[in-house]
């Protein structure tokens, strides 16, 4: 297969544009009573317009600023309960739709390796920006924004602390997940792609840039996570990394992919996977109408409940 066929394989069904979906829920801001939210723009490498808000409670506290990245998907608001349950702790989130997410400019996510990139871009601007000036500044980064948060340090060694949640530690890791056995074969090619599309980025690996962090860092991971898995992921960072008292790893039970979520909100949310992907995969959606109408029939609230005991672990770190 020619090196151009297999990157078109991977652009197509990888590194594109995401949107929302009508057939899933995304909170608000004004979901929450009292919730601000002040809008922040910044401009990445590519001149791409990436766009985000300050989330807060009462008067916005520049000396306690997280910064939220989301995972691969449908953009920041996807995570209105996590930066919700940071701001209610006293905390300014900043959060934002990366490259070819939501309301962000860009015609597609560009590469995996993007999401260091941008999360460099937006740490660097809101270090120029007033509301930086004086921060003490932590990022907290789920899934594909974990993996940028685990390597973010690389770029900016001063920051505070991060926290981790089920991310993959480099861009060559996951690949090795999204190509098994045989397709490995042409990770080679791809990560030439990602090397192009982001020379200093793609090679990233949190086994390197951890090494090097002197802030506070803490990995968490469930041991059933089956799309990030731990064995290739936590594991191996743990076991390398073991000797760092600077680092802090903690794994727990039965989370999946979520484990900031409640058990029955995990329970619930792959019940509502399961039953999205069976009606992709019959065609029964014929229109936006139709989705929203599978929508409405789950519960957001309950599958979207967050872990109150992981957060206070959280947030006693973060402090």
């Amino acid at each position: 297969m020619k090196e151009n066929k297999i990157v078109t394989l991977y652009r197509s069904a990888l590194i594109r544009r995401y949107d929302p979906d009508p057939a899933v829920f995304y909170f608000s801001h004004t979901d929450f009573e009292n919730l601000n939210a002040k809008p922040y723009t910044f401009t990445n490498k590519r001149n791409e317009t990436l766009v985000g808000a300050f989330y807060y409670y009462g008067e916005r506290q520049s000396d306690r600023l997280i910064v939220f990245d989301h995972g691969l998907g449908a953009g920041h608001t996807a995570y209105m309960k996590e930066i919700e349950r940071l701001a209610r702790a006293g905390y300014t989130v900043f959060s934002y739709d990366k490259s070819g997410c939501v309301k962000s400019e860009g015609e597609s996510i560009h590469a995996l390796s993007q999401s260091i990139s941008d999360l460099d871009d937006a740490i660097t601007s809101l270090k120029a920006s007033p509301m930086g000036e004086k921060a003490k500044i932590s990022v907290v980064g789920h899934s594909w924004g974990g993996y940028a948060t685990l390597n973010i340090p690389a770029f900016h060694p001063d920051l505070v602390s991060i926290v981790s949640l089920s991310a993959p530690i480099s861009a060559k890791a996951m690949l090795q997940s999204f190509f098994p056995g045989l397709l490995s074969l042409l990770i080679p090619t791809v990560m030439r792609f990602e090397r192009s599309a982001n020379p200093d980025f793609a090679d990233c690996s949190a086994l390197n840039t951890l090494r090097q962090y002197s802030g506070k860092a803490l990995v968490i991971h469930s041991d059933d996570d089956a799309t990030v898995k731990p064995q290739k992921h936590f594991n191996r960072l743990q076991k390398a990394l073991r000797d760092r008292e600077n680092l802090t790893f903690l794994s727990v039970s039965g989370k999946n992919h979520n484990p900031n979520y409640t058990a029955d909100a995990v329970r619930r949310l792959a019940e509502f996977s399961s039953a999205l992907t069976e009606k992709n995969r019959a065609h029964a959606f014929t229109s936006d109408e139709d989705r929203r109408a599978f929508r409405d029939s789950f519960d957001f609230d309950k599958m979207t409940e967050q872990d109150e005991a992981l957060w206070q672990t959280v947030l006693e770190f973060l402090d």
